[in-house]
């Protein structure tokens, strides 16, 4: 039994002193962290920077294309009617040019859907951070209650300990039974189970925060649990600041433009096509290749085509008709996304209310059972009320005091949530 005590009173005091000397870190430097380091949100910045590079003039064909192309061939005339039996050397170089200088506009659309898909990976890496820092925000709010329960637990130790040896004390003197020794002791060692159950979840959370922010799983920190609300402004406005940044509702509006841009790219099929080429360069033949350069044929010329398409099997009016019905399917789409989004962004704030109202409630809930226990206390040390009684008023404290936890940690998370629906936590959590 000594034996066990030695361990527990370990376990608190050299939890104490490990804790005094980590470094603390608060939940903006743990979303600074996540966003330097999180693996899914350096994927998602590179996804967005391939499609800022594709978003170029060049990928839809509004620059010229340049190139320079050279041949050479050496040919033995050994054996042929004409008697000879060298070499005969043929060299040729070319530089040509090429622009298509007008194809219905396509051109231009081609480029607009670029800057479009560029648009839709910038709303696309937005979302996908949004949720990794609500991810991210999870574990450290986690890591937090988990810490927060583990000092409650360690205090509801520390109440039965000293009720223990309170009652072995009386119990020398005559004052107590075998059978309240036997009670306390019962009760303090399931209270020291509680202590290590505790002290491993922490352990558990603060690995799930650290793979998270891409830490050494056991790096050592303290997490500070301050809480601190925001002031939110109503529902109405909460929607239009909603449908104006939310990230998943503008990518599907955006999606609905590239549709539509798709069309008219389909559509310029039927335009002409005017293009113009020009070119410059040489060629030579000669006995070998030193006399082929020294006596070379210059070139150059200069073109405009013009392609009028009359008939293609009917491509172009089925492809114009399978882009209209994207078009359909995309309007789709967003008339479902502005649906989804307004369920969620009333349901979230729903939520937050309620959570705000729980944990109102379990403040008020907490000052009762402080009353409640330490009333009981003292009648328990005069003997007028019994180890039950105490018990029960000891772990009621303890859960109001977990309920509280639990209560500020939910409703911190709904208020977070509801900035990811609005499109505003990224320029919060960088505050």
């Amino acid at each position: 039994m000594k034996k066990i005590k030695f361990m527990i009173l370990f376990i608190l005091f050299s939890g104490l002193h490990y804790a005094s000397a980590q470094e603390s870190l608060t939940f903006h430097k743990a979303v600074k962290l996540a966003l330097e380091n999180n693996h899914q949100i350096k994927v998602a910045y590179n996804n967005k920077l391939i499609a800022e590079n594709n978003a170029h003039p060049g990928n839809a064909g509004l620059l010229p294309n340049l190139n320079i192309t050279g041949n050479m061939n050496q040919q033995n005339s050994s054996g042929l009617s004409m008697g000879s039996d060298g070499t005969i050397s043929n060299l040729s170089a070319k530089m040509q040019a090429s622009y298509t200088l007008f194809d219905g506009f396509g051109n231009i659309y081609r480029f607009k859907k670029l800057q479009k898909n560029n648009e839709i990976s910038t709303y696309n890496t937005r979302s996908l951070i949004e949720q990794t820092l609500i991810r991210v925000s999870s574990a450290y709010y986690n890591t937090a209650s988990a810490i927060e329960n583990l000092r409650i637990s360690r205090e509801l130790l520390s109440i039965s300990r000293e009720r223990l040896d309170r009652i072995k004390k009386r119990s020398q003197f005559g004052q107590s039974n075998k059978v309240q020794v036997l009670a306390a002791q019962v009760d303090f060692n399931n209270d020291s189970i509680t202590v290590a159950v505790a002290q491993l979840r922490f352990e558990e959370a603060k690995r799930n925060l650290n793979a998270l922010l891409n830490l050494e799983i056991d790096a050592d920190y303290t997490v500070d649990p301050t809480i601190e609300f925001i002031k939110l402004p109503e529902l109405s406005e909460l929607k239009q600041t909603a449908r104006k940044y939310n990230a998943a509702y503008q990518s599907a509006k955006a999606a609905l433009e590239n549709a539509e841009l798709n069309k008219s790219i389909i559509r310029s099929f039927r335009f002409p096509q005017i293009g113009l080429s020009a070119s410059y360069g040489y060629t030579g033949t000669g006995s070998d290749i030193k006399d082929t350069y020294q006596d070379p044929n210059k070139s150059w010329s200069v073109g405009a085509s013009l392609t009028f398409p009359l008939f293609n099997g009917f491509q172009t009016s089925i492809q114009l008709q399978n882009a209209e019905i994207g078009i359909q399917n995309s309007e789709l789409q967003k008339n479902e996304q502005e649906l989804t989004l307004e369920k969620e962004l009333i349901n979230s704030f729903e939520a937050y209310k309620n959570s705000k109202k729980i944990l109102e409630l379990n403040q008020q809930n907490l000052q009762a059972a402080q009353l409640n226990f330490k009333r009981t206390e003292e009648l328990f040390y005069l003997g007028q009320v019994t180890n039950t009684q105490f018990r029960e008023a000891q772990l009621n404290l303890i859960r109001a005091k977990n309920n509280i936890t639990e209560a500020k940690y939910t409703a911190k998370l709904d208020e977070l949530v509801l900035l990811q629906i609005t499109g505003q936590l990224i320029s919060f959590v960088e505050e």
